[in-house]
């Protein structure tokens, strides 16, 4: 696909952003019930500025699975969300807070949108840098999709809250508790990096039948003259 191609622009200093759909049809693929994530034009996600910290954890070699439902670059185009099935995953709280035991994390998160090149927002720096954000062009935890939560790897204070991500294992908890005091459990399938400049974009948003869960931050070596970590990653989990 020829837009999987191109890469996230900056909004300040080395703040990198995470892939968007097209902005005309952001709000389409946000609720959905069995609706990805339309595919759109960038590939990298949030990235540290930290360069003097050392590199963050390297998930395996292997990568996560890839379920059989879930369409290939060469697949038929996403449908659509109908007006019933929009109105179905509105209907699901917005999330509020996650935590990965095997991590030790535990992170208020925001709820971001779309930057204003079109990418998808990261936290700002001063005092919410270090928490994860939930893209509201994502499917709600719980609801059917691939919801996107997205973390800072590092900062001027050192590590970050998704600095250890690539140490996830399979089969490692993560928990999502929303705005009602509901929680919802996910399981996680598997972690993988992938260059930036090759993000695979469909096997990463696109739609499955079931509640699924994306972490995204940063890896790989850090790039001192592009001031951008060269990988993404990325871990796959469905709910419990």
């Amino acid at each position: 696909m020829a837009t999987d191609d191109a890469r996230a622009r900056e909004k300040g200093g080395r703040h990198g952003s995470a892939p968007a759909p097209r902005a005309g049809r952001r709000r389409a693929v946000a609720t959905v019930l069995g609706a990805a994530l339309l595919l759109g034009g960038a590939t990298a996600v949030v990235i540290g500025i930290n360069d003097q910290e050392p590199a963050p954890p390297v998930p395996p070699a292997a990568e996560a699975p890839v379920e059989s439902s879930t369409p290939t670059a060469t697949s038929a185009p996403v449908p659509a969300p109908t007006e019933k099935a929009t109105e179905v995953a509105k209907k699901v709280p917005l999330p509020t807070t996650i935590s990965i035991p095997s991590l030790d994390v535990s992170s208020k998160l925001l709820t971001l949108g779309l930057a204003k090149d079109g990418t998808i927002a990261v936290p700002a720096k001063g005092k919410n840098y270090d928490r994860a954000a939930w893209f509201d062009g994502s499917p709600r935890p719980g609801a059917d999709g691939p919801a996107v939560i997205e973390g800072h790897v590092d900062g001027d204070n050192g590590p970050s809250v998704f600095h250890d991500l690539g140490k996830i294992t399979k089969g490692a908890k993560i928990t999502v508790t929303r705005e009602d005091g509901s929680k919802v459990h996910f399981v996680v399938d598997g972690v993988a990096s992938y260059p930036k400049d090759d993000f695979p974009v469909t096997k990463v948003y696109a739609n499955t039948k079931d509640p699924q869960l994306r972490l995204i931050t940063c890896g790989g070596e850090f790039d001192r003259k592009t001031g951008h970590y060269v990988d993404n990653t990325v871990v796959f989990a469905h709910q419990a």
